[in-house]
């Protein structure tokens, strides 16, 4: 029986390990999330300085409530970031989606809240959250997780639209 293979679509199936949420939570991946965030919701100077020691890898955030609503988004994305630091998924699903309820032009939560689904081991949502957050202020971030989740799910194609589409978001061929 000779198949005709021209009929049968390709995948491309290669070995990516599962989703580590400490790669996305260093600061050299927070930090231009945090600055776009503080750009667009201006925190006060008591929650800047919150700010800035996430920006170090510190995601502790006070449990009193900001004092203002640019303060309180400013607080739910860090205790995101804690959350998901602590691998408590389902908290931090809440806390990104608490932020882009009130800040849907702040694309860094859906960024995060594609890195909660894929800890969660769920990376077809990863998947959309991450082509959401492409047109984030820190699209280079974005374009590595979306490709080995796409890899994960088998869709080889739309990882190599995605490697095309964006060369310069790999510092090496690696």
């Amino acid at each position: 029986m000779d198949l005709d293979m021209r009929y049968y679509a390709s995948k491309i199936l290669a070995p990516v390990p599962g989703f580590a949420a400490n790669t996305v939570l260093v600061p050299q991946v927070v930090e231009p999330f945090l600055d776009g965030l503080a750009d667009t919701h201006p925190p006060s100077p008591d929650v800047a300085a919150v700010l800035d020691k996430a920006k170090a890898g510190n995601y502790n955030a006070p449990e009193q409530a900001g004092s203002t609503p640019d303060d309180e988004l400013t607080l739910s994305f860090i205790r995101g970031l804690d959350a998901l630091s602590k691998n408590q998924l389902p908290q931090a699903e809440a806390w990104f989606q608490r932020t882009l309820k009130g800040a849907d032009d702040f694309l860094g939560a859906a960024f995060y809240l594609g890195a909660a689904h894929a800890a969660a081991g769920r990376d077809k949502e990863a998947i959309g959250a991450w082509q959401m957050a492409l047109l984030s202020d820190n699209p280079a971030a974005v374009y590595p997780v979306l490709v080995d989740a796409l890899l994960r799910t088998g869709d080889g194609r739309q990882a190599l639209d995605v490697l095309e589409e964006a060369p310069d978001a790999w510092p090496n061929d690696n």
